[in-house]
């Protein structure tokens, strides 16, 4: 079986030079995927330290392109609606925290309160809360 442990400084070289080689004049996309190659190609690291970075770099990315609503669009297998992210559906997610919004709990009612209060506002919770501690 191959030793799955991971060694951080060769993912760290292999992510400089992965993003340091890409092609130039490319879309996000097309960097992402000339990124993504250079990795696969990258002759030292083993398959799962290769799988390893890969995934964390999907992550930030996806990440990203929510955050700045940008990106390529694919459909979601399960809600059928267009997303940007390429581990999960932003719009289940949603759905899923709006639908058990009302069984959420926490630690201090205040938290509570202000979140069913101002679902919608950070800058009023954020406020109360730097208040109380």
């Amino acid at each position: 079986m191959e030793d799955e442990s991971i060694r951080i400084n060769e993912i760290s070289d292999c992510r400089q030079r992965a993003i340091i080689c890409k092609e130039p004049n490319l879309n996000s996309s097309q960097i992402f995927k000339s990124i993504c190659n250079t990795i696969i190609n990258y002759p030292h690291l083993t398959k799962h330290e290769k799988k390893y970075l890969i995934n964390d770099l999907i992550r930030i990315r996806d990440a990203q392109n929510v955050i700045e609503n940008t990106g390529e669009r694919r459909k979601c297998e399960y809600c059928n609606n267009q997303v940007i992210a390429i581990t999960y559906c932003e719009s289940c997610i949603r759905d899923y925290l709006e639908r058990d919004f009302s069984k959420w709990t926490a630690g201090r009612s205040y938290i509570l309160k202000n979140l069913k209060n101002s679902r919608t506002t950070d800058e009023k919770w954020l406020k109360n809360d730097k208040q109380a501690m």
